[in-house]
């Protein structure tokens, strides 16, 4: 992971050289294709970004842009998906060019958390008092987090510490939200399943593509999926285990 010189004084900590290169060696021209036929037979795929000028969220329809007849659907979907997994402060935020009022202008766009954890429903439509829907909907949350605290201890050193609330910021946000789904489902008969990492596994913000924490990740997600234990139909915030990698 590179990383920049001066860093609080840059865009971000990290050059995002590696993440750019996972984006663009993965999301290729046959991937497009596929996406865009997923689209026509009636399937959305929908990736949300933060617009760091207008301090709001954006989605993004995926599907939409990979099958229209633009020349640039392919770099536009990469800079959009770089985009969305660009934490503020640790990657550098990716301009996007769009038009406004009729007038060309480059907006900064970074990763969607800033703004939300997950996209379910309409902000307007999950605080509804008396929503009740005509459709059966199930909706199904995976969240790429751990919900219980997870001890770590702090360096006394600003960087490490600003990261550190980040990452505790996030998770409570993704707890409020998760409880206002929840809610929302109890209201409104929605049927709800979640999905998230219920152990600690170590895991450092200044190296965020670490292949060995991505297979610790994958791996209880697997097996959890394996033994049926996957899904919960409601928050859970319990303490669980700490992880430990097998050597």
């Amino acid at each position: 992971m590179n990383w920049r010189g001066l860093g609080v004084l840059s865009a971000s900590l990290l050059q995002g050289d590696a993440l750019r290169e996972m984006v663009e060696d993965n999301i290729t021209a046959g991937i497009l294709s596929h996406i865009a036929r997923e689209h026509r037979a009636g399937r959305r795929l929908l990736v949300m970004t933060t617009n760091l000028d207008t301090q709001r969220a954006v989605v993004w329809n995926i599907g939409a842009i990979a099958s229209s007849d633009r020349a640039d659907a392919l770099p536009l979907i990469r800079r959009i998906l770089i985009a969305s997994a660009s934490v503020p402060g640790i990657f550098p935020p990716v301009s996007i060019k769009t038009v406004v009022d009729g007038r060309p202008i480059v907006e900064l766009h970074s990763d969607g958390g800033s703004s939300a954890q997950f996209f379910t429903l309409p902000e307007h439509l999950i605080v509804a008092p008396d929503h009740a829907g005509e459709e059966n909907l199930h909706i199904y949350v995976i969240i790429n987090n751990a919900l219980i605290p997870e001890f770590s201890m702090s360096p006394g050193k600003a960087l490490p510490i600003m990261a550190r609330a980040y990452a505790i910021l996030l998770k409570s946000q993704t707890k409020q939200g998760l409880i206002a789904l929840y809610n929302f489902g109890q209201r409104s008969g929605v049927e709800l399943d979640i999905a998230s990492i219920d152990q600690q596994v170590p895991y450092s913000m200044a190296d965020p593509l670490n292949g060995a924490y991505m297979r610790a990740v994958y791996g209880i997600g697997y097996q959890k999926a394996l033994d049926g234990s996957l899904w919960a139909q409601r928050p859970e915030f319990i303490v669980s285990r700490r992880y430990v990698a097998k050597q």
